[in-house]
């Protein structure tokens, strides 16, 4: 399961104490901001790439 966050917050404190893992992308301060669905694309396909699948 992958949970996304706000930009400016990410999940909630209970999210990150029962999460197995947190992954956090980074971004140079200079940019606006990394859109939440960009970040998804990213994650899923980044998943997607390791474990082999396909969609």
């Amino acid at each position: 399961m992958l949970l996304f966050g706000r930009e400016t917050a990410g999940v909630t404190d209970a999210v990150v104490a029962a999460a197995d893992a947190r992954l956090v992308i980074p971004i140079k301060r200079s940019l606006r901001s990394l859109n939440v669905a960009v970040t998804v694309a990213m994650a899923v396909g980044e998943a997607l790439r390791q474990t082999g699948s396909a969609i």
